[in-house]
């Protein structure tokens, strides 16, 4: 059955919003726009570096990670850092808009990714944007001429200060929901196209 069968009798703004999402995939994956393909293989190498740098400044900060071998950044205080810190360092590459864009997709393309595991990287994601937002505030263009390991630092220093605070979410049973209408909107697409919207969440 075809993604639009599937979302017929849904909200017209759903429909619109899948068939964008799908189209910029495609167009990705077959190279028809090298502007696409630029910034997802750029991005591909900021998350890849990004596990590099989450253990670095693990050592550094002593936040928990799962015993777990090759999932040591999930569903934990490690994977709650790794999206935080990520989303922040790629606000300041990409801006707000590309960067949500890139964090969405990030999420699309788990095989039915567990909701609450979507809303813990969406919160946290959202966080980074934040902590980002203030250092732009607390530091002006001076923060663009800092070094990129003393700017990477500032920004950890933020995100763990949030996690001390109880700001991020640093599992998937937390409560709390994330409200931001286009990633909620994505993960409903993805919902009714897996036929899990009787999904509790």
């Amino acid at each position: 059955m075809s993604s639009k069968n599937v979302l017929a009798g849904h909200s017209p703004m759903l429909v619109k919003m899948h068939e964008y999402l799908e189209d910029i995939i495609l167009q990705t994956e077959q190279n028809e726009f090298k502007l696409s393909v630029y910034f997802f293989s750029e991005t591909k190498k900021d998350y890849e570096e990004l596990d590099k740098k989450t253990w670095h400044y693990q050592k550094k900060f002593g936040f928990k990670v799962n015993p777990r071998v090759s999932h040591e950044f999930w569903n934990v205080e490690a994977d709650a850092f790794k999206h935080a810190f990520g989303s922040a360092n790629m606000y300041f590459k990409y801006g707000e808009i590309l960067n949500t864009f890139a964090c969405i997709i990030n999420e699309w393309q788990i095989d039915k990714n567990p909701q609450r595991e979507w809303n813990m990287d969406s919160w946290n994601d959202n966080q980074g944007h934040q902590i980002a937002k203030e250092i732009l505030k607390e530091y002006g263009i001076k923060f663009n001429k800092m070094s990129t390991s003393k700017r990477e630092d500032i920004v950890a220093v933020k995100v763990m200060d949030r996690m001390h605070n109880g700001q991020l979410i640093v599992t998937p049973t937390d409560e709390r929901r994330f409200s931001g209408f286009y990633e909620n909107a994505s993960r409903r697409i993805k919902l009714i196209l897996e036929g899990r919207m009787a999904e509790k969440y």
